[in-house]
């Protein structure tokens, strides 16, 4: 507050305001992918790393010409437990959870198939 005294102006401290702290949002929502994803995990120099370039940069049908491409660099990852590296990880599309990759199962003709059960990671 501004208070004129003759050809003198004085200010005087009016009533103080204490500011409200600003509101902690909620992180954003992570939406499930609408395709699959894939990851490789591996270590290099007892660390981690996850690399995506498989899906940054999908092979061509045969007789097509590849694009350019330029995959992102590979992200640190926390080295899972109990894994042989490398590993494949998966998160099916609509999912909002990773698991080992396990590829294509054979089995031979007649016999029963014993695949591993499913192994959750974190998602890269």
């Amino acid at each position: 507050m501004l208070t004129v005294v003759g050809s003198l102006a004085v200010a005087s401290a009016g009533p103080r305001v204490t500011p409200t702290p600003p509101k902690k949002m909620p992180p954003p929502k992570k939406e499930p992918p609408k395709a699959d994803r894939h990851w490789r995990v591996f270590e290099k120099d007892k660390q981690c790393f996850a690399d995506n370039s498989a899906d940054a940069c999908p092979p061509q049908p045969a007789g097509k010409p590849a694009p350019p491409c330029n995959p992102p660099v590979p992200t640190k990852y926390e080295c899972p437990k109990n894994v042989t590296l490398p590993v494949n990880v998966i998160q099916r599309a609509g999912a909002t959870e990773c698991f080992v990759d396990y590829g294509p199962m054979d089995c031979p003709a007649g016999a029963r198939c014993n695949p591993p059960p499913p192994r959750k990671l974190a998602c890269p």
